[in-house]
């Protein structure tokens, strides 16, 4: 009767700023206790392995947990794709204990660093050919460096970092769950924007191109001969007026629809068409995003909406709804231990 029950954060460390929930387990359901954000100004600690960038970092994050008044310390927080070595291969069935050591050995051939500099983590996929013979593995690997470092601006935080994983498991775990389809999330930063595919709600590949919102507002800047805070107003006038996706962003996201042609085109070459493709990050609200991607694409598109598992006052919706593709990686990563 004294039971009290368990809650978690999910932080989100980007490279612009930082974003917050904490979620408690409510039944079959999850309950949103808190939620914030802070803008950085501060570099962003993958890149900058600065003490004072360190130092800025836990700040303010540690503001940001008394603003929302978290009523926890235990914290998850992911890995950007980009800085986590990923590959999928296939190995000969055997006993775990010699898979283990073929793992690590496959491991040696593929990561570009000696295995002792990075922690290993991997997923054996499910074969579902009775008289298969291999095992399809999908590997992490994390350079130690750069979890050392996240562990540390928690630590300074005040907070209790449980578990550490990268960005990508953390938008299936929200935007996908047990859907077993084979599905492309576009989730755009400020500065990247990651391919995602996702099959049988596994990550099975990330493609990242070094676009974001930030760096599609620069090039407007350049290319308008205005000042990037002009540049950004344009964006939002145009979002908020529900107005066609201008023709300097498709320009400007070129590279990122050429990437999803190719990634589509490979995957009906295999007989295993993507079904749909769910758009996060701040990106994700571009005028009409979704409706140019699905008529030049041929192919369903959706915003992600992370809040839609979740339990909350009503009242919060509206706001929610404009916040939502942001939070998609820290709600996933709350996620992660409420769900075991």
């Amino acid at each position: 009767m004294f039971f009290k029950k368990k809650s978690y954060l999910g932080i989100d460390l980007g490279a612009n700023n930082i974003k917050l929930v904490e979620l408690q387990a409510s039944g079959k359901q999850f309950k949103l206790l808190t939620y914030g954000y802070v803008e950085k100004t501060v570099s962003d600690i993958v890149r900058d392995s600065s003490e004072d960038t360190i130092e800025q970092t836990a700040k303010l994050l540690k503001k940001l947990c008394q603003q929302t008044k978290v009523k926890t310390r235990q914290a998850i927080t992911g890995l950007p794709s980009f800085s986590v070595f990923s590959s999928t291969f296939n190995l000969p069935k055997t006993k775990k204990s010699e898979l283990i050591d073929r793992i690590r050995a496959e491991a040696r051939k593929v990561i570009p660093v000696p295995l002792e500099e990075v922690a290993l983590d991997w997923k054996i996929l499910n074969n579902k050919e009775k008289d298969a013979q291999t095992v399809t593995v999908f590997l992490n690997a994390a350079p130690k460096k750069l979890i050392y470092r996240y562990q540390d601006v928690f630590h300074r935080a005040g907070l209790e970092l449980t578990s550490l994983e990268t960005e990508g498991f953390a938008l299936v775990r929200t935007l996908i769950g047990k859907d077993p389809g084979n599905i492309l999330i576009v989730d755009s930063s400020a500065t990247t924007t990651d391919l995602i595919l996702v099959r049988q709600g596994i990550s099975l590949s990330c493609q990242t191109i070094n676009l974001g919102g930030k760096i599609i507002t620069q090039q407007m800047s350049k290319i308008m001969g205005v000042d990037n805070k002009t540049a950004e107003q344009f964006k939002r006038d145009y979002s908020l007026a529900n107005q066609p996706l201008p023709e300097i962003i498709k320009q400007l996201l070129r590279p990122i629809i050429d990437a999803l042609k190719y990634i589509i085109k490979d995957n009906e070459q295999q007989d295993k068409p993507i079904e749909k493709i769910i758009l996060s990050g701040g990106s994700a609200f571009l005028p009409n995003l979704d409706k140019y991607l699905s008529e030049t694409l041929n192919i369903k598109v959706i915003i992600g909406d992370p809040w839609h598992r979740l339990t909350y006052p009503q009242a919060l919706r509206p706001i929610l709804n404009e916040l939502a593709p942001r939070f998609a990686i820290s709600v996933g990563l709350a996620l992660r231990e409420l769900e075991k």
